[in-house]
């Protein structure tokens, strides 16, 4: 899990942490000026959290990736479970994709990214709570 500490401030989970940063470095939006654009992108931020992460992450990708390299027996039937609604998530992610090269706007959007690398956000499992 992604955090950030900036003083005595302590901020985890990947949205609030670009979010933060977009609004304290100066210079051009991480997020689009279109409001369609930024309806698109919450949006899609909501189908991740609520969708692709519970049915493709971990009901697909931990199973068949993580469970094996921590010693974890892969659970078959949830994997199988997951398929049908993992399908339905990337089917619609496709759909609001179309033709376009990007799926909130005509760019990238997170160019700026480099302008954070000389202090990016560190995992530290015990503030993390783990």
């Amino acid at each position: 899990m992604p955090s950030l500490s900036r003083g005595d401030f302590e901020l985890y989970e990947t949205q609030a942490i670009l979010r933060y940063l977009d609004r304290v470095i100066p210079g051009p939006s991480f997020t689009s000026e279109d409001s369609c654009a930024e309806a698109r992108l919450n949006q899609l931020c909501g189908i991740t959290d609520w969708y692709v992460m519970p049915q493709i992450t971990m009901g697909i990708a931990f199973d068949r990736l993580v469970a094996p390299m921590i010693g974890l027996p892969i659970d078959e039937a949830r994997i199988a479970a997951s398929i049908p609604l993992a399908k339905v998530c990337v089917a619609e992610i496709a759909r609001l994709l179309g033709d376009k090269p990007f799926l909130a706007g005509d760019t990238l959007g997170v160019d700026r990214a480099n302008e954070c690398t000389p202090e990016l956000p560190k995992y530290n499992p015990r503030k993390a709570g783990c």
